[in-house]
């Protein structure tokens, strides 16, 4: 690593003599005139001030010893007032001797820099300690000095330490399987957004390492494609006779596949060939790990769209020539439930468009409107029986699989819905929503009302059917 730190601004320049132990506590003055003015130190009111670096001093003490294996020594950072400006330096760096390898960052912290708080960081203050052979030169000479000697191993200052870094991993594995960004995971343990992002890759790279093993080891795969929006994703399930273990997990995943068969046949090509690679940059792929793949991949499932269908015959022919079955996805066809079904009797087919579906129904109106959608709001706070806050009802036109969230929130906000319909009329009388929300409250009936709690129960049962064919473990056999 560079020994530049840029983060820091140096506001004394190089000195022929570096203090010595008994002028720490009194450094040299600043120098005057030109070169002072080169390195004029940042804005006042961004600089540290004494009070938080002793604040961030006390935290960070126990990770910044100048031995960690004879704590009694202290830590090695320190700050000082000078000239009216408060100076961070390296207690163990100010003692050192002038000498010729020296170098622009020990210079810095054996005269004294002023930070800015956005810049001081643990990490950027462990990174002298770790990377500066001057700090490491300096710590033994001390040591040497008062005729002691290093109990721990060479690398035991190193930035991160065994259980540190065990640490860091853990806090690091946690926060990404609840979906933390990088920026949130980096912290005082962690490190900066760049360190975070590096520690994801490595534990990234050791879970496919494990993944490419199994698979190396497996004797019959199954595939599970699907396409949306141009992206294509391949799931699989592998077997090994041996072991008798299976294993599900994702293959890969193809942005900009296309939209014809042959061009999806070519991206589920690359994904196999992506997951049999495990350095990216350097683009190695293991050719008989793909091999293995295209070879032991007997069933293969997608979509029962046309495109999807004809992707697997043409992939049955190319790539995985040892296929023995086709099937089609049972998750999508159990989603058409929610839609086609309703069309079976025109009675239901009515009751779901003047409540629910129709761009005059109540539902539309409290959906589209943000006036209206207020009002809605503000009944079901005032309603004591609602089991729940919501601002809608959860309709999306576009998405014929919503339907059973606006059916299951009209049902048990009923009555916030019909205060909200009777709030309507009362203040947009003589409008176009006044006009729907007393067509709503004239023409409810009980009939009609009851009907639409038995579509939305059917909704939440075949809900369930979906979720059902949608778990990873679910066998088409079955």
């Amino acid at each position: 690593m560079d020994d530049d730190d840029e983060w820091c601004l140096p506001v004394a320049s190089a000195v022929s003599q570096p203090p010595v132990a008994s002028a720490v506590s009194q450094p040299p003055s600043l120098p005057r005139g030109n070169s002072a003015a080169a390195l004029e130190s940042p804005c006042e009111k961004d600089c540290l001030t004494q009070e938080e670096f002793c604040r961030l001093k006390l935290k960070w003490e126990g990770k910044l010893f100048i031995d960690p294996s004879q704590t009694s020594l202290g830590t090695w950072l320190s700050g000082r007032m000078q000239n009216g400006r408060f100076l961070v330096f390296c207690s163990v760096c100010a003692r050192l001797k002038d000498s010729k390898d020296g170098s622009s960052r020990s210079t810095a912290w054996a005269t004294g820099f002023q930070p800015t708080v956005r810049s001081f960081h643990l990490t950027h203050v462990q990174r002298h300690s770790s990377t500066c052979k001057v700090h490491k030169q300096a710590v033994k000479d001390y040591l040497k000095a008062l005729g002691l000697q290093s109990e721990g191993p060479e690398d035991e200052s190193c930035f991160l330490n065994r259980e540190q870094f065990h640490a860091a991993v853990q806090k690091t594995w946690d926060g990404c399987r609840k979906g933390h960004s990088f920026r949130s995971l980096a912290d005082d343990d962690v490190g900066s957004k760049s360190r975070a992002g590096r520690l994801v890759e490595v534990m990234g790279c050791a879970c496919l390492a494990e993944e490419q093993e199994f698979l190396r080891d497996s004797d019959v795969l199954a595939l599970y494609q699907d396409v949306r929006a141009g992206m294509l994703c391949i799931r699989y399930s592998a077997v090994s006779l041996d072991s008798q273990l299976c294993r599900h997990g994702v293959l890969g995943i193809c942005h900009n596949a296309g939209t014809k068969s042959l061009d999806l046949v070519e991206a589920m090509d690359k994904v196999i060939g992506s997951f049999c690679t495990l350095d990216c940059d350097s683009g190695d792929m293991d050719h008989e790990l793909r091999q293995h793949i295209c070879e032991h991949a007997e069933f293969l499932q997608a979509d029962g769209a046309s495109d999807e269908q004809l992707t697997m015959r043409f992939a049955e022919q190319d790539l995985l020539t040892n296929v023995r079955l086709l099937d089609r996805d049972p998750t999508h066809a159990a989603r058409r439930l929610l839609r086609n079904a309703w069309r079976a009797d025109p009675y239901l087919e009515s009751v779901l468009d003047q409540y629910i579906t129709s761009p005059e129904s109540m539902t539309a109106l409290i959906q589209y409107s943000a006036d209206l959608k207020h009002l809605f709001e503000v009944a079901v706070l005032s309603d004591d029986n609602a089991p729940f806050s919501v601002r809608n009802l959860g309709w999306a036109a576009h998405r014929f699989d919503s339907m059973t969230r606006p059916l299951s929130r009209f049902i048990v906000l009923f009555d916030s819905v019909w205060a909200c319909g009777i709030d309507v009329w009362n203040k947009r009388k003589g409008t176009r929503p006044g006009e729907r929300a007393h067509s709503f409250l004239s023409e409810s009936s009980a009939e009609s009302l009851l009907q639409l709690a038995m579509l939305a129960d059917g909704s939440a049962e075949t809900l369930d059917l979906v979720r059902f064919f949608d778990r990873e473990t679910f066998d088409s056999a079955s």
